[in-house]
């Protein structure tokens, strides 16, 4: 996903990654029942409902960074909670 995304971004010519945000909706806050992540840039630019919506790992929207490792702990987590 997160290529696809950067792919995008170039064709848009998009450049600034650090006024990017890649990230997902956190539930309950979901409003459509399939995994997208969202791309966002100029991040800068966003308006402030956008910007209270899809700020950095709150409520509503976590990075993909920050749920990428949240993913990693967990699998391992319940991975080492099976072995006899």
């Amino acid at each position: 996903m997160v290529e696809i995304g950067m792919e995008i971004l170039q064709k848009n010519n998009v450049l600034d990654l650090r006024d990017v945000r890649f990230g997902f909706h956190w539930p309950p806050f979901c409003s459509v029942s399939h995994l997208h992540h969202h791309v966002l840039a100029p991040a800068s630019q966003m308006g402030f409902m956008s910007r209270l919506f899809y700020r950095p790992n709150s409520y509503w929207f976590v990075m993909i960074h920050y749920m990428s490792l949240t993913m990693d702990w967990k699998f391992r987590h319940q991975k080492a909670m099976k072995k006899p």
